[in-house]
C-alpha cells in the first residue's frame, strides 16, 4: 500500500502483515486441525459458544496514532526540569541499560545495536532515566506486529521510555530537540517517525512539544484467526 502524504508530498509504502504468528492462527498451527478445533467447538457447545470463543480469544481492535516531524522546521528550545546527559548507546553499556529496562534481552539489545538502530539515553546523575531508539531501515510496531519500510530520507523511533519518577520533566522533548532531530538531519534526513497510542496522552504532549504532529492512524480489527490492517490519513 502506498500514499502521498498531503503535508509533505512525500510518497511512502507500508507493507501490511494479513497474519499474526500465534497458537490460535491457521500459520501458528495446521489449519486442518484448526478447523476440526472449531467444528468440535461448534458440535459440541453449539453456534453461541464457537462465536464467542472466536471473538474474545484475542484483542480485536488496535490503532496507533502515526506522528512525524520534517527536519527543515526549526527546533524549539526546551525547558528540561532536570539536568541529564544525552548520548548514544555502546554496545559495552548493554548492562547498565538492562538495569534501566530489566525486562529486556541483552541478546536483543546487542542485535538491534549491531544493525545500526541508534538508542539515545539520558543520565541523571550518572543513572540512566531515559531511552529513545531510532532505526532508519523499517519500523516494526510490535504492538500491531506490522512492518513499515522507510523511505531512505525518514528515521523512525520506537520504544520512548523514561523512568517513571522523571517523567513530567520534559525530558522526551529536550532529547528529541537538542540530540535526536539534530543528529538526523546532520546525516542529510527529511523526516521523522513515530507512533504512539491514542490513549497516551503525555507522550502526545511530549513530542508535540518538538515539533511532531499527527498524520494518520494505523490499526488491525482481528476475528479469531483473521486480520484486517487498516491505515487512513488525519
Amino acid at each position: 500500500m502506498s500514499y502521498v502524504c498531503a503535508r509533505t508530498g512525500l510518497k511512502h509504502h507500508i507493507f501490511l502483515q494479513e497474519w499474526v504468528t500465534d497458537g490460535s492462527s491457521p500459520i501458528g498451527m495446521n489449519l486442518w486441525e484448526w478447523l476440526r478445533r472449531v467444528a468440535r467447538v461448534f458440535q459440541e457447545e453449539g453456534i453461541r459458544r464457537l462465536l464467542i470463543t472466536i471473538v474474545w480469544r484475542q484483542p480485536v481492535y488496535r490503532r496507533v496514532v502515526l506522528m512525524q516531524r520534517t527536519l527543515d522546521q526549526p527546533v524549539p528550545d526546551p525547558s528540561v526540569r532536570v539536568p541529564v546527559v544525552v548520548d548514544l548507546l555502546k554496545e559495552t553499556e548493554v548492562d547498565e541499560y538492562i538495569n534501566f529496562r530489566p525486562n529486556a534481552n541483552p541478546s536483543e539489545i546487542r542485535s538491534l545495536l549491531t544493525r545500526g538502530d541508534r538508542c539515545f539515553v539520558a543520565r541523571h546523575e550518572g543513572q540512566v532515566v531515559h531511552a529513545c531508539w531510532a532505526t532508519t531501515s523499517y519500523a516494526w510496531i510490535d504492538y500491531l506486529a506490522r512492518r513499515i519500510q522507510l523511505a531512505p530520507d525518514e528515521a523512525y523511533t520506537y520504544d520512548i521510555f523514561t523512568l517513571p519518577a522523571f517523567r513530567g520533566q520534559n525530558i522526551v522533548s529536550t532529547v528529541m530537540s537538542v540530540h535526536v532531530i539534530p543528529y538526523f538531519r546532520g546525516a542529510g534526513f527529511r523526516r521523522m517517525i513515530t507512533s504512539v497510542l491514542p490513549e497516551n496522552k503525555a507522550s502526545i504532549r511530549g513530542l508535540r512539544k518538538a515539533g511532531y504532529q499527527p498524520f494518520g492512524v494505523m490499526g488491525c480489527v482481528k476475528l479469531g484467526p483473521w486480520r484486517r490492517d487498516f491505515f487512513r490519513l488525519i
